[in-house]
């Protein structure tokens, strides 16, 4: 994962800072889960009462995420600040259903909007440049997914049967960060 970040400080005390930042994320994060799913046979006439289950394994990765952010701290001495961070992350996900049959694999994106909360260290190397270690756990909360497609065969028993699939998605992930930061002021 890589973020760029533009954010702002304020120095309101002889000891707490406040802050806010705007980041965007390239990243190639994978999330994976197993599961079983049931098909239903049908003919020409419709379904026939029978079922198939089987294993699948539906994965979802993201490729990118955008996050606004509020900071809060306390400045243990004049170059290291100790904060707690949080807001709202927005990400583009992509979902794909790993299944045995390759018929089964479909591929689709949606958007997913979460809340955000962690804490971390920032230290000053210099007047302008700091480095920073921090924890984060980002929640996107549950996503419905619906598709339809539909069967169509030939010969003796042609016909057309409709499909329809739904799938519930719920990401979260848990992040440890370590970035550096350049200052174009001092605090204020």
């Amino acid at each position: 994962m890589i973020d760029l970040f533009g954010g702002w400080n304020f120095q309101i005390s002889q000891a707490f800072v406040v802050g806010g930042q705007l980041e965007a994320s390239v990243s190639d994060l994978n999330f994976n889960s197993a599961g079983t799913r049931t098909y239903s046979y049908f003919n020409a006439a419709g379904p026939t009462g029978q079922t198939a289950v089987e294993d699948f394994r539906p994965q979802v990765s993201s490729n990118w995420m955008a996050s606004a952010l509020f900071r809060a701290g306390l400045l243990v001495d004049a170059k290291t600040l100790i904060y707690g961070i949080g807001g709202v992350t927005l990400a583009e996900f992509e979902a794909r259903n790993l299944a045995d049959n390759s018929f089964y694999q479909l591929e689709e994106s949606f958007m997913a909007t979460g809340w955000t909360a962690g804490a971390g260290i920032e230290r000053k190397l210099t007047s302008d440049w700091s480095v920073r270690a921090e924890y984060r756990y980002t929640n996107f909360g549950s996503q419905s997914s619906n598709g339809q497609f539909n069967f169509q065969s030939t010969g003796p028993l042609a016909g057309t049967q409709p499909y329809q699939r739904q799938a519930q998605f719920e990401q979260s992930m848990q992040v440890g960060r370590i970035g550096v930061a350049y200052a174009f002021g001092d605090l204020r």
